[in-house]
């Protein structure tokens, strides 16, 4: 880890593989050390993922977890979700009525209970 001089936390790490990122390290309310990566050397110019992580410091500043923010479960595309979206879908609708009928049974009593929170 080679660390930025100016900006707490903000730095570049070396994998073993060569491979250089920019990283953003903070401590959440539950003092936990996490770590962000915000792209790779190369990819972004210094000055720019400076900025990104200027962003993350003042989210958590603000009382924001970026990495919780990041996976919010709620946010998360779910197979129910896509069902949703398949019925609201011209392909559905076009069906015959009696095709939606035994299709929605199905979506309802097997295919949304058993995986629609995946």
């Amino acid at each position: 880890m080679l660390w930025d001089s100016g900006l707490k936390g903000f730095g570049v790490v070396i994998r073993p593989s060569g491979v250089h990122s920019f990283v953003f390290s903070y401590r959440d309310s539950a003092n936990r050390k996490r770590n962000i990566t915000i792209g790779k050397v190369g990819g972004l110019s210094p000055q720019e993922a400076r900025n990104k992580a200027e962003q993350y410091r003042h989210k958590i500043l603000s009382g924001i977890d970026p990495l919780e923010e990041k996976y919010d479960p709620s946010k998360q595309f779910t197979i129910a979700k896509l069902i949703d979206e398949y019925l609201l879908s011209a392909a559905f609708q076009n069906k015959a009525e009696s095709t939606r009928y035994i299709d929605m049974g199905r979506i309802d009593r097997h295919l949304k209970p058993l995986i629609g929170d995946r």
